[in-house]
């Protein structure tokens, strides 16, 4: 495994201590106690947390700063008096430019004393740069340069340095790291043995953008075309997950992030894997998983997938066999529709005016219906006396139930077109279940019902 890779799992295993409290704590991050725990993988870490990580087994552990590591995490990394490696969050990338120490210098591409002799050794001629420096003072340095190299070596493999790093000049790593392979993936000459090289970069990249800022630090720096793209285009499925579960972290809940993402067209690339994808069940699951978190909460992207036919591929599944991606279609579906519905609850006359207006760009209550996902959520409604045949597919019943009734402001007009049908098709679905005295029968059975009950011809 070559330098780069060794030097990141070298500072993961030494530890990290996330010194910052600039960032917000997502509600459903790790929960740290004064003792050692296994983080699941993918779940978001609170900053201040002390994390180490094991890079040959994977495993990733947290706990609280104890009074001895919160001071050691704020000393000058001159005094080199603990294990840990800093990591200092950012708003912008610019920062770097002001942090020009031998450390800096130092951890770059750290791993080797061959390469921390070059490095320290251009550091000291930098300030020479460009005039006459005599072959004997070269010499000087270089030996001098041969000697920190060494010591700082040691220093290392000891677990005594400290080392100041940003989360960009992180990424700089892993991008540097991941380079030549998203050469060989676009050339289709990737080594197989390279594969999980390739995925354990992606892993860690995808547990540091779980963080808002992280995440829009990424996207800065184009992590996009350097990472993402190459590897969602690469034609091992591993990759292909790997990336996938590190764009869905990185757009969910991110505004900024969402808004990149559609500059680089990732709705209509998603949309176009999932047409590709051969009945591959993990990777139909990763798509629907990424495309929910671009389109949750995001008119523009929502927008991109209607005027791209999302809708109309959309339908088409439900009309299918795969119940596995019929329940994801309709869930987010749903989502949708409920924002809609919800822009009304919004207090700030400001802010909903402004959303709605935002909202109805995406002609979204029109285009289901002209793209047929209406009427393909009507079908299979049709089918849902022999999804309780199976006994994997009865919560998809319930799911179209809740589907029918959240779309019905969107699709009442064809409701109304196949009243009598829907009538009789719910009326044997209840007759199917043997009710003890009292019951009604499935609430959202009933709901809709109701609903059908309600609806009129006038309403046309």
């Amino acid at each position: 495994m070559s330098r780069l890779i060794n030097f990141v799992g070298l500072v993961l295993i030494f530890g990290v201590v996330i010194a910052t409290n600039e960032s917000k704590i997502n509600s459903s991050s790790f929960v740290a106690t004064k003792e050692w725990q296994v983080v699941e993988k993918g779940k978001p870490i609170p900053q201040g947390l002390h994390i180490r990580h094991n890079f040959q087994t994977g495993i990733t552990e947290a706990k609280l700063l104890d009074k001895n590591e919160e001071k050691d995490s704020k000393v000058s990394s001159d005094s080199l008096p603990t294990s840990s490696l800093t990591l200092h969050p950012q708003k912008s990338i610019k920062n770097d430019d002001s942090i020009t120490t031998k450390k800096k210098l130092y951890r770059k591409h750290m791993i080797s004393k061959d390469d921390l002799r070059k490095l320290i050794e251009k550091f000291k001629l930098h300030e020479d740069e460009g005039n006459y420096v005599p072959l004997s003072e070269k010499m000087k340095r270089k030996q001098e340069a041969e000697e920190e190299a060494s010591k700082l070596y040691s220093n290392l493999m000891e677990g005594k340095a400290v080392i100041t790093i940003t989360i960009s000049e992180t990424f700089e790593i892993l991008f540097e790291r991941f380079e030549p392979y998203g050469k060989l993936m676009s050339s289709g000459n990737l080594d197989p043995n390279n594969i999980d090289d390739v995925v354990k970069i992606l892993s860690i990249i995808e547990n540091y953008v779980h963080q808002i800022d992280h995440a829009q630090i990424f996207f800065d720096m184009n992590g996009i075309s350097k990472i993402v793209l190459p590897s969602l285009n690469a034609t091992y499925d591993s990759i292909q997950h790997e990336a996938l579960r590190l764009l869905g972290a990185a757009v969910q809940n991110n505004p900024k992030v969402q808004l990149k993402a559609l500059e680089n067209d990732l709705v209509q690339k998603l949309l176009h894997m999932l047409v590709v994808s051969n009945d591959n069940w993990t990777k139909e699951v990763r798509i629907m998983f990424t495309l929910e978190a671009l389109l949750r909460n995001c008119p523009a992207a929502q927008k991109t997938l209607i005027s791209n036919g999302g809708l109309q591929m959309f339908g088409k599944i439900l009309m299918g066999s795969d119940f596995v991606l019929q329940r994801r279609i309709l869930n987010l579906i749903n989502d949708l529709a409920i924002e809609r519905i919800n822009l009304k609850k919004i207090e700030d006359q400001k802010e909903r005016i402004s959303l709605i207006k935002d909202y109805e760009t995406t002609n979204f209550e029109k285009e289901i219906v002209n793209q047929k996902y209406c009427q393909n959520l009507v079908s299979l409604m049709m089918k849902v006396p022999e999804m309780y045949d199976d006994d994997n597919r009865e919560d998809l019943c319930e799911l179209v139930y809740h589907s029918m009734i959240v779309l019905n402001y969107a699709c009442k007009n064809e409701y109304v077109q196949r009243k009598q049908e829907l009538l009789h098709i719910v009326s044997a679905v209840y007759n199917m279940f043997s009710l003890p005295e009292g019951y009604k029968g499935p609430e959202l059975l009933i709901e809709v019902l109701k609903m059908l009950v309600t609806l009129k011809h006038d309403e046309l």
